[in-house]
């Protein structure tokens, strides 16, 4: 159990109460040492209080909405990566056939394509490394605490989401505008940083009693049909 994961899970506002339930019960299910998580959805509805069937509508809602994502293999169970901060960098998908078949590159290959051995860091998991490329490749809007901005980017690669400069210059655009309207956009990027989304987001409109109060992140739907990234 990981109960950096587990805290997380708590703090994160889904679609429904059960979907909540399947999260935490996925949390609890996660393996620091080895990095597996790995439940049956029996185990699942166990924990969750529910059905193995709403179990597998839960599990798709809760990727749809970037909180998990789900590598389905063939005659086995799936395999689940809990989408923190924490814990994005520690586990890696499980793909032994895909390992086991790539080759190291031999001297006399890497002698004839001395580009493939370029020390410019490209792909990596390291927090370090990933850092780099953004703040060489994106300089940082003026509204925008560069620490927290840095560290925005490295979790969208994270995430799979591309840093292109039309992604880059459209993040900028929604930050510059947000800024106007008078938000604290410093906030709303961290905001985005807590719930592990790859987008930016104003405060959200909710009715209380007759009255309009603003309530951080986007809802369920605006998540899974976000495809600008």
């Amino acid at each position: 159990m990981s109960f950096e994961a587990a805290a997380w899970a708590i703090k994160q506002v889904t679609e429904t109460q059960t979907d909540k339930l399947v999260l935490i019960a996925l949390c609890d299910c996660f393996n620091k040492n080895n990095s597996r998580c790995d439940p049956s959805n029996t185990h699942l509805s166990k924990i969750a209080l529910c059905s193995e069937r709403y179990i597998s509508e839960s599990v798709s809602r809760l990727q749809n909405t970037g909180f998990i994502t789900v590598i389905r293999r063939s005659g086995r169970r799936n395999n689940y990566l809990i989408n923190t901060p924490e814990l994005s960098s520690e586990v890696q998908p499980l793909t032994p056939d895909v390992s086991s078949e790539v080759q190291p590159l031999t001297p006399e290959l890497s002698s004839e394509t001395p580009e493939l051995s370029s020390p410019k860091p490209v792909r990596t998991s390291s927090n370090k490394n990933i850092t780099s490329v953004c703040v060489q490749k994106h300089s940082c809007p003026g509204e925008v605490d560069p620490a927290i901005w840095t560290e925005f980017l490295a979790m969208r690669k994270k995430l799979r989401a591309v840093n292109s400069e039309r992604a880059i210059t459209a993040l900028s655009n929604k930050i510059k505008r947000f800024h106007n309207e008078g938000h604290d956009v410093n906030e709303l990027i961290e905001n985005s940083l807590v719930s592990a989304w790859k987008d930016i987001y104003p405060p959200r409109m909710e009715k209380n009693h007759g009255n309009s109060q603003r309530n951080n992140g986007p809802t369920a739907t605006e998540l899974a049909t976000n495809m600008e990234w």
